[in-house]
């Protein structure tokens, strides 16, 4: 093959490549990130008084 054979199928390859490499995991959507957090779950401050939970730590 000719090098001016080559180029476009490299080309072509290194597109495949990076397109696969590219493509997110299955299950996750579009801008949802991915987490080692349980479905559902979210950040909340416990119940109670700041001041003695202070004393406590």
């Amino acid at each position: 093959m000719t090098r001016k054979r080559r180029r476009p199928i490299f080309a072509i390859v290194s597109i495949v490549v990076t397109s696969a490499v590219m493509t997110p995991a299955k299950g996750v959507h579009p801008g949802e990130v991915e987490t080692h957090h349980p479905a559902g779950w979210r950040f909340g401050m416990p119940k109670g008084d700041p001041v003695k939970g202070r004393e406590v730590w």
